[in-house]
């Protein structure tokens, strides 16, 4: 699994924090 490493950066670390973060404003 390559794509796992690769994804395995900040970038996308915040990108998925930042979805998660906007996901749970819409309780």
């Amino acid at each position: 699994m390559e794509i796992s490493s690769r994804y395995t950066t900040p970038e996308f670390v915040a990108t998925l924090r930042k979805a998660v973060k906007f996901s749970g404003s819409e309780d």
